[in-house]
């Protein structure tokens, strides 16, 4: 089969080949992207620093990727001089966020920073300092898989490790953070990390796994008359924690902060004989803000500070935004410094591609007194400890540019990001054959990911570093040759698998004849940001003069708002060409809207379209019920035609002959429109009307509250029957028997079709824990029938008829098929049985559901990938892991 070579090429290009920046970074003191308003002293002095980085992947056939790259930035301006007082925010720059930081005089007078890191590998970095302006990467506290294992997961991109807080006791450093993943349900998991050398990745331990009794997020750790305890966000909680067993005392609530919305992130500090509570409020957006509150115990009462909020952003024109997760600390001289998270966007909120970053502001803190935090802006003051970078290691200093030649020897720098952890085979630096070079080998998965993505077992050819200033200029020599249609490599601006902008050197059909030609591809993916305009798709044949020599690609930011994607040959320059531009919103919020991540990648990979080997529609009679409704109408559903839990939603929609217009979503590419209403893209997702013209629509999903909804919404005389009884105790009842079907039948459904050899229960145990659920919910049913309520079809009956109507995959997929005993071989539970098969055979007729199935050959096509458990939607991700369902 014939395979493709890509090679990213050593090249610097200095400051010559770009006069704009040139211009910029002599401009003393106004180098702000936009204009700045009268009482923001913002000034950005940095230099372009935005680097690399890699991406390689499957196409129809296997391609072998080498991934050359040598990666430079322009020099930093000199930082402060040693009596200089002034520094300029942010401190840490790029996506830096809920930052929390130390100072330990044992480590002769140095400061340690710790931010979020979500599902970034290497993760929860640690940054030192001794003069708060020159930072460097430390360590990074999460760098072995086994460490917290969930990472592999197929967690959406905004969860994983949040934040943070890190301190120092008894020569030990304690750094308490918590791993978030919707897909298990919310249940945030407490890790606690140590460590004796706080330079050392492999010094880190554990993690201790906490209890989180509070079930919350941004853990803080405080030692209080030789015990430890645990503080946690969503109104305050305090509770007292073991630091050998990880167990935790019942919480205490100790503050709701002072009446905004998600009072989160909180640290405690002991000063005057009080205890002092801070925390964030207002949500991590343009409402963020900082309170305090401060109690003579440590369980309270706490009295909040007269002047609250004490810091923040809001109704303000400042360019320094959302602003808050504060933490404070001291230095040698006993001064006070604050640290939080902020946003370079300007009251607008609109471009900030880098996302939320670490801002620094020196505190005045009188004994006896409440702190005064000073305003963040892009210039401050504050008495500065002396210029001092003597920081052990070899870690990244910030703002200085990458030179990374990947000589024989060497290893990835620790700055650079996998997403979720790597399979370490698919990255080689400086291989015999290609010394100086990072040799990097493809996954099966686009810049887009698809479904059927497993992270752990398909790992993810793809590496990166955080954009960390607005001007930056990025190139990359390529000797790509592809060998078949749709092979591509190129560089790309990424935030997430919805957002992002790129150019690839891909293989597609010339306009004359059917021959393949080397053509370079500018594109948008911004479905995650359904409302703006995009470029459209621009392709530009690679000049044949170009083709035997590397190929010189470039992406510059010449503004905050515009990116531009170019080329040329790697030996001459000035041949350049401009293939394509777009607007830094594109890769601004939207599909991150909680956490703007702010993270831009620039990666070299196989951007090709996806291979959607799923039907696009649904088939049989299914096929024609979705026919009759593609009109236009108010009351829409969004789904999926194979998915069981949409057949739900279709059941109720057809026995109550409620008008509507159905939408399928394609799992491969979700309708923007779709994302709008639920970025999570689960199905069925039910956009309802607030008025008769459908002029305001508003999300409702999870099948069962969309039954529910659609049964009480729709309840009157030009609708068809009731599914829920009248008398409220019989409504109750079927509520406890519906979630039965939820959280027991349901699962145990997908747990017995996802077994496979590999697995540490056996098929027969998972045969019988489906069959005994079944067996559990037949025994309730009325014994006349047919029905669950007797002669009375219900929202019982739905919510289990969809898997029923697919129990013959296991007679198809699974070794001993379903195992339910035929008539007379039942035993002592001969009768459960009978039961059983009158209500199936009465299932199986009902007009409702022989309208929403589609043919059994698409059924069993589509279970195929969950009979093997090589599905990756969110059911099967969830059953693989042992979670809760989505």
């Amino acid at each position: 089969m014939p395979q493709a070579e890509l090679c990213v090429l050593p090249t610097v290009r200095n400051r010559q080949d770009v006069p704009w920046l040139e211009k910029r970074l002599n401009t003393k003191g106004d180098l702000t992207p936009r204009a700045t308003q009268s009482n923001s002293k913002c000034c950005e002095t940095r230099s372009d620093i935005f680097r690399l980085i890699t991406f390689v992947s499957d196409l129809p056939m296997r391609l072998f990727g080498l991934v050359w790259l040598s990666i430079v930035t322009l020099a930093a301006q000199s930082q402060s001089q040693e009596v200089n007082k002034t520094f300029n925010n942010p401190i840490l720059p790029g996506w830096n966020s809920d930052p929390s930081c130390t100072f330990v005089k044992e480590y002769d007078n140095t400061f340690f920073c710790t931010v979020s890191s979500f599902l970034a590998f290497p993760g929860v970095p640690v940054y030192a300092s001794k003069d708060l302006v020159n930072w460097r990467l430390a360590s990074n506290a999460l760098t072995r898989p086994e460490q917290v294992p969930e990472l592999y997961r197929n967690s959406g991109q905004n969860e994983g490790i949040w934040a943070s807080t890190i301190r120092f006791r008894n020569g030990t450093f304690y750094l308490i953070t918590s791993y978030v993943s919707w897909y298990e349900g919310w249940g945030p998991k407490i890790l606690l990390f140590t460590t004796t050398d706080p330079y050392d990745d492999a010094s880190w331990t554990g993690p201790l796994r906490v209890e989180n009794p509070a079930n919350d997020i941004d853990p803080d750790i405080f030692w209080d008359n030789n015990k430890v305890y645990m503080s946690v966000a969503a109104g305050i909680y305090i509770s007292e924690i073991d630091l050998s067993t990880g167990a935790a005392k019942e919480p205490i609530k100790v503050w709701n902060g002072t009446g905004d919305r998600n009072p989160e992130g909180p640290h405690l500090y002991r000063k005057d004989d009080y205890y002092h509570l801070l925390i964030g409020e207002g949500g991590t957006e343009t409402n963020h803000s900082v309170t305090i509150a401060r109690a003579k115990e440590l369980a309270g009462p706490y009295e909040g500070a007269p002047h609250n909020p004490i810091l923040t952003a809001k109704n303000t024109d400042l360019y320094f935004q959302t602003v808050g997760h504060a933490d404070l600390f001291q230095d040698a001289s006993r001064n006070w410094w604050g640290v939080a998270l902020a946003t370079r966007s300007g009251p607008e909120w609109e471009i900030y591609p880098m996302g939320r970053e670490t801002v620094l502001f020196a505190v005045k803190w009188d004994d006896g007194g409440w702190p005064v935090l000073d305003e963040v802006l892009g210039v401050m003051d504050g008495p500065l400890p002396p210029t001092n970078r003597d920081i052990p290691g070899n870690g990244h200093w910030i703002n200085e540019p990458d030179v990374v030649d990947f000589t024989p020897g060497s290893e990835i720098p620790r700055h650079f990001i996998f997403w979720r952890p790597p399979k370490t085979d698919l990255f080689r630096v400086s291989p015999e054959v290609h010394a100086n070079t990072l040799q990097i080998s493809p996954s099966p998965v686009n810049l887009s990911a698809t479904p059927e993505f497993n992270p752990k077992r398909d790992g993810l050819g793809f590496i990166a570093r955080k954009q960390s200033a607005t001007l930056f200029n990025y190139t990359v020599d390529v000797s790509f040759q592809p060998k078949v249609e749709n092979e591509e490599a190129g560089i790309s601006v990424f935030l997430t698998q919805f957002q992002h902008i790129d150019l690839g050197i891909v293989n597609l059909p010339a306009c004359s004849n059917q021959s393949l030609v080397p053509k370079f591809r500018f594109k948008v993916e911004a479905s995650g940001k359904p409302n703006i305009t995009v470029p459209e798709i621009a392709l530009v044949t690679v000049p044949k003069a170009w083709r035997s020599e590397p190929i010189k690609l470039s992406v510059s930011a010449i503004s905050d708002s515009k990116y531009v994607f170019g080329a040329a040959p790697a030996s001459r320059p000035e041949e350049y060409l401009e293939i394509g531009s777009a607007n830094a919103l594109i890769v601004s919020g939207g599909s991150g809207p909680f956490t703007e991540m702010g993270f831009n990648f620039v990666l070299l990979g196989n951007m090709s379209n996806v291979d959607t080997s799923i039907a696009a529609r649904t088939t049989g009679a299914a096929a024609d019920f979705a026919a009759k409704h593609l009109e236009e109408h108010p009351l829409k559903l969004y789904g999926g035609w194979f998915c069981p839990f949409v057949q739900r939603s279709w059941i109720v929609l057809h026995e109550k002959q409620i008008p509507h217009q159905y939408i399928e979503i394609n799992p491969y590419k979700k309708d923007p429109e779709f994302l709008k209403m639920n970025p999570r893209g689960l199905v069925p997702t039910l956009a309802v009307p607030m008025d008769v013209k459908g002029n305001e629509q508003r999300p409702l999903y999870d099948s069962t509250v969309v039954s529910e909804y659609l049964e009480e919404a729709y309840a009157g005389n030009n609708y068809g029957p009731h599914l829920l009884p009248e008398a409220a105790y019989d409504r109750a009842r079927c509520r406890l028997w519906i979630d039965h079907i939820n959280s027991r039948v349901v699962p145990a459904f997908y747990k017995f079709i996802q077994h496979t050899p590999e697995k540490e229960y056996s098929i027969e145990k998972a045969r019988d824990e489906f069959l005994g659920h079944i067996k559990t919910l037949t025994a309730q049913m009325d014994s006349e029938g047919p029905w669950f309520l007797g002669k009375t079809f219900s929202l019982v009956d739905v919510m289990i008829a969809p898997w029923a109507m697919r129990l013959f995959l296991f007679d198809h997929y699974k070794p001993g098929g379903l195992g339910i005993p035929s008539e007379g071989e039942g035993g002592d539970d001969e009768a459960v049985w009978k039961r059983w098969r009158q209500w199936y055979d009465a299932i199986k007729e009902r007009q409702s559901v022989k309208d929403t199935l589609s043919d059994g050959d698409a059924y069993i096509e589509v279970y195929k990938r969950y009979a093997e458990d090589k599905t990756n939607s969110g059911v099967g991700q969830a059953t693989r892991g042992g979670g809760k369902l989505p």
